[in-house]
């Protein structure tokens, strides 16, 4: 789709010096038609129709009788959101899809997806959490996930209509009726001559709480799409084979579990569910053994999270200041040390811990996509294959394509964060900052 609102329906043969190559063949003959990036809109790519496909839509749609199905090319959406909050998330995916595409092209280039991406979308903040617990994932620390079995992607709609209604009312709706009654009341005590006078300032009031309501809906929004389109990249990179995230469990221990979380959601013993909760925050299944082919969770991660700015690669100013952060307490983790994990989300680490690591893949990732996307490219297109290599082979690897030794890697990386970004104020500091002024104007 181009930004002039026309559809050019042919296949991509290639993509170089910012213009897509577009083949349209015909019998025996064939043309092909340049197409400049800065005037693409989206990419859209086909359905894909596999037996695979099938079973999975079948799967969901017995798993989610009530919700809609909306599906958009090679994206199928299931929700119980309105509508118009899956326009916002087609809208979403199809920037996504089409910047990582062309981003990381050569890597694409020779691979087909193998299946249909299906995104679940919960309107329903309950329903998520249970269904994630379900799944063994701590649905009260997350917004959504990437089911590496399942083949979906799960997410909660933050600002969907049932979660935005209970924020409005807190913010709004108890608000703006008491401060009504107060103004019929002093209406009733005082001369019609300042009745307008009294009107303003009750408007006054209601649009100071508007300003921290739309704040707060700005803010999940935001957080909404990001998390969206970071659990979308790794879809992406899983479905086309340029990442091999998979964690999966024998037959056997898969028994096993479901027995274990059967007994759990039964017991009546809250010590015991307290831990089952405690070990799902830190990932820890100890005893059930994985059969696990895992990408560098840096990379992984650090690759979801490069991708989750609009544009891809923005500054990440979440990840920026929690880089800069460990950076000043002196926490940033050596090269060989970001190898050493290869199941997702950094399992094991502790809540900062993890949270550091995410920061350091970000940073190291936009740092390699700048100073080295060649070189990383090439790096990722080897680590694609199903050969599974120790932590020390992993970081030769990578070496291997940067042409540098790791002290130097450590130490450039390091030079590029600092000379690039300026020192940012804590994020958290200043949004309490503005919600402070705000309640401070209520105030004689």
């Amino acid at each position: 789709m181009l930004k002039n609102g026309t559809t050019m329906d042919g296949l991509i043969k290639d993509f170089k010096s910012g213009e897509v190559v577009l083949d349209y063949s015909q019998g025996e003959g064939s043309i092909e038609i340049g197409v400049t990036e800065n005037r693409i809109e989206n990419l859209l790519f086909k359905p894909i129709v596999t037996k695979e496909s099938r079973k999975i839509e079948k799967k969901l749609k017995r798993k989610f009788p009530e919700m809609k199905f909306y599906t958009e090319g090679d994206i199928t959406i299931i929700t119980d959101s309105y509508p118009k909050w899956v326009k916002e998330c087609q809208k979403t995916i199809r920037t996504t899809y089409t910047e990582i595409y062309l981003k990381f092209y050569p890597l694409f280039k020779n691979k087909k997806p193998a299946r249909q991406n299906f995104i679940v979308i919960f309107d329903n903040y309950e329903d998520f959490v249970d269904h994630a617990i379900k799944d063994g994932i701590p649905g009260w620390a997350v917004l959504g996930y990437y089911h590496t079995e399942d083949k979906v992607l799960y997410l909660f709609n933050v600002i969907g209509d049932k979660f935005a209604k209970l924020i409005y009312e807190m913010f709004i709706g108890v608000t703006e009726k008491i401060i009504d009654e107060q103004v019929r009341q002093i209406k009733s005590q005082t001369d019609q001559r300042v009745h307008a006078v009294i009107d303003g300032q009750a408007k006054n009031i209601k649009d100071k709480y508007w300003r921290i309501y739309n704040l707060i809906t700005s803010e999940a929004r935001n957080e909404t799409l990001s998390t969206l389109r970071h659990e979308f990249t790794h879809g992406i990179f899983s479905n086309w084979g340029i990442q091999n995230i998979k964690v999966s469990l024998s037959e056997k221990s898969k028994k096993k579990l479901n027995k274990k979380k059967k007994e759990i959601f039964e017991s009546k013993d809250k010590e015991t569910k307290q831990k089952w909760f405690e070990n799902l925050l830190m990932l820890n299944k100890e005893g059930e053994p994985l059969e696990m082919k895992g990408a560098n969770s840096w990379l992984v991660e650090g690759l979801a999270t490069y991708c989750e700015t609009y544009p891809i690669g923005k500054q990440n100013d979440r990840w920026l200041f929690l880089f800069q952060e460990m950076e000043k307490e002196n926490k940033i983790y050596p090269v060989e040390t970001l190898t050493f994990y290869k199941i997702g989300s950094f399992p094991g680490m502790y809540a900062m811990a993890m949270l550091n690591a995410y920061a350091q893949s970000w940073a190291f990732t936009t740092f390699l996509m700048e100073k080295y996307p060649h070189s990383l490219l090439v790096y990722m297109e080897k680590t694609a294959s199903e050969i599974v290599r120790t932590d020390q082979e992993d970081l030769d690897l990578l070496l291997s394509c940067l042409g540098k030794d790791a002290k130097t890697i450590d130490q450039e990386f390091l030079n590029f964060m600092q000379e690039k970004y300026k020192q940012l104020e804590d994020p958290f500091v200043k949004q309490t900052v503005f919600i402070h002024n705000l309640f401070k104007e209520f105030l004689p």
